[in-house]
């Protein structure tokens, strides 16, 4: 699973630096790159509900609408028991309204 998430990031990494997309991320808030993060790593879990962050910062943005949000998170493992990770999600074309 680690080594899974590990090369995704690695991946999506790479085409955030190298994306040569046009288009401005005006009026999009580091809370709104947060919480579309959130979501996006509560529906890579088994049990979504159990997903409690208990960090997050923007570790790298661009002017157009792409960041990597780091996240220090607890989530329900398959066996029951609390698994604490940081990962790194990458969130692409942001827009003002929400949607990326």
């Amino acid at each position: 699973m680690k080594k899974s998430l590990l090369i995704l990031i690695i991946i999506l990494s790479i085409v955030f630096v190298f994306c040569g997309c046009e288009g401005t991320a005006g009026g999009v808030s580091n809370d709104m790159y947060i919480g579309v993060a959130e979501q996006i790593m509560a529906k890579n879990l088994k049990k979504p509900s159990s997903l409690e962050v208990n960090d997050a910062y923007i570790y790298e943005k661009d002017d157009y609408g792409s960041a990597i949000v780091c996240m220090d998170i607890t989530s329900e493992n398959g066996y029951g028991g609390a698994d604490r990770d940081t990962v790194y999600v990458c969130v692409m074309h942001l827009q003002s309204d929400g949607r990326s």
